[in-house]
């Protein structure tokens, strides 16, 4: 178990004043339990990173590898990674080229069965790893293990619960019918643990693409034939609010539009008329998205034109 972790004062709940619950340090045959490394790339995020930090040294998990890759932090961040330094695998502070580019140098670093990563926003639910450990089996595998996850707001409040019911290429790549069906459909990240040497063999994340990686890893991952298993238990907690790079909706599904058209045209067990029917709807949603982005734009536009004209109407019947 985690021995005298720095306490907090004036917060409480998980990972504050709880913790996972310690099995044993090794399994029930005496084997020791599989090494699961945790990569957490980071970036001016001092407001939220010591209970990242808290919520993964506090699975109480005795093979934990952890990792912090910050990207050259000036805010506090890095007093409170030294905080807990004692207890962090490795980490470093200097410039790289962005999220994905920081995650995959940690996971070059790391030395793991199977890992994730978990941004500095973002957080491990209670028991998470034992779930995951309880999984893993020690034959060579391609099994991608995917949990239910919560979504927080800025203060930790649980906004939902979601879970995922995505499997296969056909579903991941056809956006409009799962990806986003308006119920909660996506594969959450930070519940979604994976085989590093897998990872590793596909090439690790794309550092050019900024906004969905993990969707394209996704596709990656299923492309080389892996088995998305789930896991129907909370895992991860995924954080949203405003000025976070997800809030970019326009960028985002870009992003999204491109990495499905990747997926789609590089899959060589597909014949034409099948890549063409997926093409055709991601065509037909990409024109649904920008016609719904036009308009909202038209929208705010007429809606500021006209807010400014009722303006000078008060300001001209003033004078």
């Amino acid at each position: 178990m985690i021995e005298k972790l720095p306490k907090t004062s004036n917060k409480k709940g998980w990972p504050w004043t709880e913790e996972s619950t310690f099995l044993s340090s090794k399994k029930p045959e005496g084997d020791n339990w599989p090494k699961i490394t945790i990569v957490t790339p980071s970036y001016n995020q001092g407001h939220f990173i010591e209970e990242t930090i808290r919520s993964i040294l506090l699975q109480n998990y005795p093979n934990l590898e952890y990792i912090i890759i910050d990207g050259g932090s000036s805010d506090n961040t890095i007093d409170i990674i030294k905080k807990y330094d004692p207890w962090i695998s490795f980490w470093v502070s200097e410039r790289d080229s962005g999220q994905s580019d920081a995650i995959n140098r940690g996971f070059l670093k790391s030395t793991g069965v199977y890992g994730n990563w978990i941004n500095s926003d973002d957080l491990l639910e209670r028991n998470a790893l034992w779930t995951i450990a309880k999984r893993i089996s020690n034959i060579e595998t391609k099994e991608i293990f995917i949990g239910d996850y919560k979504i927080i707001d800025i203060q930790s409040k649980v906004i939902r619960e979601a879970r995922s019911n995505i499997r296969q290429l056909e579903e991941l790549v056809d956006i409009e019918r799962h990806w986003r069906n308006g119920r909660f459909n996506q594969i959450g990240q930070q519940a979604t643990f994976f085989p590093i040497d897998f990872f590793k063999s596909i090439g690790m994340l794309n550092i050019h693409n900024h906004y969905t990686m993990d969707y394209e890893l996704w596709g990656r991952f299923l492309l080389k034939n892996a088995v998305l298993t789930p896991i129907h238990s909370t895992l991860g907690v995924f954080r949203t609010y405003s000025g976070q790079k997800i809030s970019f909706e326009e960028k985002t599904t870009r992003n999204l539009i491109c990495s499905s058209y990747n997926l789609i045209v590089s899959c060589k067990d597909w014949k034409i008329k099948k890549k063409t029917y997926y093409l055709l709807a991601l065509f037909m949603y990409t024109l649904k998205y920008y016609y719904g982005y036009i308009r909202s734009k038209i929208g705010i536009r007429r809606r500021t034109i006209g807010v400014f004209k009722k303006l000078k109407l008060i300001i001209n019947y003033k004078k």
